[in-house]
């Protein structure tokens, strides 16, 4: 991700190399080694938009207007992307942190929950998409920090009230459905490289991870056999079983810490 300091721009171009990141990484490690992605990342100005590659929203001005980035389904068949291909939505700008700096503001809950609510509809009303309807996950971003908030409830049970669709919404919510909040914590180290250590960038990886259990099932390794095998190999690196250390650590410090 970038430093807070760059353009639009360069935020948005990060995003959306930050976002290629994880998706193609869990994808070729758990589903598919050799395969193409499924998955592409479009970026809407607003809920109701259509939707940009960053290449050409920077090209007709538009990246200013951009709200976040949606991981979105492959469809070779259709050019145009619609609402009920989107995996999970990244909304992205600043103020999404309350002063305390560990939670997600009032402002930032609510978009983000609105776009859920967007998705699940559209994924309900859809002839084509066959992907879960009752679970949609937002990532909540900018250029330090981020959360995760999970939206899931039968869509269903949402009635029109008083000819007010935002009204009708707000009401499933409260009385229909369930949403998660995480904490927040930093996804990017001070050079602008992501810290995939940090408890920030993990809950974006399994939140992304679970989007893609939605449209294609269960990956072909688990994620216990994957942390497994990285413990191994850390366990290896740090001189574990007597044998030579590779890589130096501080063994006066509580948590053992790569040096």
């Amino acid at each position: 991700m970038p430093c807070s300091h760059t353009s639009k721009e360069q935020e948005f171009l990060a995003l959306e190399d930050f976002l290629h990141a994880v998706t193609d990484s869990l994808w070729h490690t758990l589903w598919d080694e050799n395969g193409p992605s499924s998955f592409l990342i479009w970026c809407p100005r607003y809920s109701g938009s259509k939707f940009y590659t960053v290449e050409k929203a920077i090209a007709r001005r538009r990246v200013v207007s951009l709200c976040g980035a949606a991981l979105v389904s492959r469809n070779e068949s259709d050019p145009h992307v619609r609402w009920d291909q989107v995996v999970h939505f990244a909304f992205f700008g600043p103020g999404i942190v309350n002063e305390d700096g560990f939670t997600l503001s009032a402002s930032s809950i609510c978009k983000a929950l609105f776009f859920a609510a967007h998705i699940m509809l559209s994924r309900t009303l859809s002839k084509y998409t066959s992907a879960s309807n009752d679970c949609v996950y937002v990532l909540v971003l900018h250029s330090t920090f981020g959360g995760v908030v999970k939206l899931e409830g039968n869509m269903g049970r949402l009635e029109l009230l008083s000819g007010n669709p935002y009204l009708s919404v707000a009401s499933w919510i409260i009385n229909h459905a369930e949403d998660k909040v995480s904490q927040v914590d930093r996804i990017r180290k001070k050079l602008g490289n992501a810290n995939w250590r940090d408890l920030g960038c993990l809950q974006i990886v399994l939140a992304t991870y679970y989007s893609i259990v939605q449209w294609c099932g269960e990956s072909n390794r688990s994620l216990m056999s994957l942390a497994t095998d990285h413990n191994r190999r850390l366990h290896w690196r740090l001189g574990g079983e007597g044998e030579k250390m590779i890589i130096p650590f501080d063994h006066e410090v509580e948590s053992v810490a790569i040096v």
